[in-house]
């Protein structure tokens, strides 16, 4: 396999191969074929190697490498920091996968040989080349030297486009292929008919989802950003989450890295050292965090492998930073902590601890029994399924327990509260807050402000608390039970098909009984609120209202 750079990127460079995966003196740029089934399928080679340990010889000076067209490349040699990154890549390797690569001494004995031209042999764009398993040469790769930066803090630093090419043409010698074309028994990516600027169905053809693809780094997208100028940074390092996966179906996963309790830190500063990864985690209880000012997203869920939507993962992510994480398909990050901005977060199928910060953030926590615990700001939470619970800050917040026995305390401010299905508990704080229970045995407590408590469906049970509180009932709505209703200053917002005369201000008194324990209100619906507390029903005549829209 064959890699070519473009004309003077914008971005940085771009690796290029013709339509069948041959080596090619082209651009590459054009491409079609068979469209592969799922987006694993259009990197997959179709062969693999049948030894896990593999061993691998630096070619020295003089020592040669054969295309799979037959042609000789000479070697000039790697230096130290060259086969230090070398290295590395096969560390990133060796994490998410079972094969070990061990340097040997040897031509003859290794599995894989490296060569590196260093005078020019290869033409100024082409990157290099590796033979796929089975294939001409196979095991035998040749990278251009003289087309990256051969000292520290250059392009080949993780993250750089020298680095990223180097785990690229290694993992077409274990046996993947570009998304673009039919190298070996692989399709090509949907959508895409062009291996640059051409980012397949769902953007897929991009290096934040696979290093097989030509386009490096993030290229679409509202949160991040796109590698950094010459390519120096900001591109992908390691196996990505479409490669993770291919990988690991070929030799298996690794289920020995990561295994501890492990925090993943976003970038929040772009230069070298800034990349994108795909986190493979096969343990513990793992946090992706975020500690700065800018806007972020951290989105929990793994990728689906699929043409969708995160089908080659999805991003977390600063932005207008070039770097950040994917969850590779299997893993499982239990939490997240977003920073100082306008963060957006989401959670995945297991129980979430969700905190963010300041700023005025979104949170979806996803199935599972989630813990979503808001900062300062106008915050929007809504826990999804499971039994939930969710911490309001100081702001004016909008908490959505929805699916499940949920759990729901609202911070300081004017909030939005709430239950959903379930037999929900919400506790409001002061301010001026709207309550809404919805379906289920609920337990609300108002508290201290001039709250509006809509218990909905279900049989609830409700503390109106100090204040000039509205209690909305319709007609459905169960049997509730009010503990501390005061006529003088709360409101009894009624539907009124709950009443016999539903225009006659004494019309309350048709549907009321006392009991030694306060009033009950009967209706014909079958519907019963219990007032405790309330001796007289006549003091309910000027306390009660009747409304065709209740909101």
């Amino acid at each position: 396999m064959s890699e070519f750079r473009a004309e003077k990127p914008v971005v940085a460079v771009a690796y290029a191969t013709d339509a069948s995966g041959h080596a090619d003196s082209g651009d590459g740029s054009e491409t079609s074929g068979r469209v592969a089934e799922t987006p694993t399928a259009a990197i997959d080679w179709g062969d693999t190697l049948s030894d896990t340990e593999i061993s691998v010889y630096f070619a020295q000076n003089r020592d040669y490498v054969v295309s799979d067209s037959g042609t000789v490349y000479y070697s000039e040699g790697w230096n130290a920091y060259e086969v230090q990154q070398v290295t590395r890549a096969f560390r990133l390797i060796e994490a998410v996968t079972k094969v070990t690569f061990t340097q040997v001494d040897s031509f003859f004995s290794a599995d894989f040989v490296l060569g590196l031209d260093a005078d020019e042999q290869m033409a100024p764009h082409r990157l290099g080349f590796f033979n796929p398993p089975y294939y001409p040469g196979h095991g035998r790769g040749m990278f251009n030297g003289a087309a990256w930066d051969r000292e520290p803090g250059g392009d080949l630093e993780i993250g750089g486009v020298g680095f990223a090419t180097i785990v690229h043409e290694l993992l077409h010698g274990l046996g993947l292929a570009h998304p673009h074309d039919e190298g070996g028994s692989s399709g090509v990516l949907s959508g895409v008919s062009n291996a640059f600027g051409d980012y397949g169905d769902f953007d897929l053809n991009q290096g934040v989802f696979t290093v097989m693809s030509y386009n490096e780094g993030l290229n679409t997208g509202t949160i991040g950003r796109g590698p950094g100028a010459d390519g120096l940074w900001g591109v992908e390092a390691g196996p990505m989450a479409l490669d993770i996966a291919v990988l690991q179906a070929a030799y298996g996963a690794n289920m020995t890295h990561a295994t501890g309790d492990d925090t993943y830190d976003l970038p929040g500063l772009n230069g070298t050292g800034t990349y994108w990864v795909s986190i493979w985690d096969a343990g513990g209880y793992d946090t992706i965090r975020y500690g700065g000012v800018f806007d972020c997203v951290i989105d929990l869920r793994p990728a689906k492998l699929d043409y969708s939507i995160g089908g080659g993962g999805f991003l977390s992510a600063a932005d207008g930073i070039a770097g950040g994480f994917t969850i590779a398909n299997g893993v499982t990050i239990e939490r997240a902590i977003s920073g100082r901005g306008n963060d957006r977060v989401i959670g995945n199928d297991a129980d979430n601890l969700i905190v963010t910060r300041a700023g005025h953030d979104t949170v979806s926590g996803g199935a599972g029994d989630d813990v979503v615990r808001s900062g300062g700001g106008n915050d929007l939470l809504r826990g999804q399924d499971g039994n939930d619970l969710l911490l309001g800050g100081e702001g004016d917040d909008q908490l959505f327990g929805q699916d499940g026995n949920d759990r729901i305390k609202a911070g300081t401010g004017d909030d939005l509260a709430t239950g959903g299905a379930g037999d929900d508990l919400i506790i409001a704080h002061a301010g001026s807050d709207q309550i809404i229970a919805g379906a289920g045995n609920d337990i609300i407590r108002a508290n201290a402000g001039d709250d509006l408590v809509n218990p909905g469906t279900g049989d609830d049970t409700v503390q109106l608390g100090a204040g000039s509180d509205r209690f909305v009932f319709r007609s459905g709505d169960g049997s509730d039970v009010i503990q501390d209703f005061d006529p003088t200053c709360d409101r009894l917002i009624l539907d009124p098909h709950l009443l016999p005369n539903p225009t006659d201000p004494r019309g309350i008194l048709d549907v009321a009984f006392q009991t030694s324990s306060g009033v009950q209100l009967k209706f014909d619906s079958g519907d019963m609120i219990q007032l405790l507390g309330v001796m007289n029903s006549h003091d309910l005549i000027s306390a009660f209202h009747v409304a065709d829209h209740l909101g």
